[in-house]
């Protein structure tokens, strides 16, 4: 998802250096498939990966963007390939995706400092053993 949406120069400098790695029968290995793939999504608005980076493990994702318009982040849902079909993954699982990234305000963080929000909930930041040694217990 976010290498359809680099900036064509950078794109090109990305795929001049990739070292694409078989993790799968299934994973790109050629920049030239790679291209295909990006052309896809771009006009798709939408990435799925069939069991490219783990057997089993299916998922598919959506473009994050700022209040300019540029994607700088991306929201995925990952299953295993036996409870959903590539068909269902989409039909069942975009609508909320892009639901969710339409929601997600991405300026929030950078211009206030707090968290990202969805809708109106706060998204949750991961917790570290730093950040739980600065928390008070409940």
């Amino acid at each position: 998802m976010l290498l359809a949406h680099l900036p064509a120069e950078q794109l090109e400098t990305y795929l001049a250096r990739v070292k694409l790695v078989g993790r799968t029968d299934n994973t790109i290995t050629t920049v030239a498939k790679l291209r295909k793939v990006i052309a896809q999504v771009q006009k798709a608005g939408f990435a799925m990966l069939d069991q490219e980076l783990e057997v089993g493990l299916r998922s598919i994702a959506v473009p994050v963007r700022d209040s300019r318009g540029t994607v700088v982040a991306a929201i995925n849902v990952g299953t295993h390939s036996s409870r959903f079909s590539l068909a269902e993954l989409e039909s069942r699982c975009l609508p909320p995706l892009r639901q969710c990234a339409d929601e997600t305000d991405p300026d929030a963080s950078r211009l206030t400092g707090r968290a990202p929000t969805v809708g109106h909930r706060q998204v949750e930041r991961p917790q570290t053993a730093a950040t739980a040694a600065r928390r008070p217990s409940r």
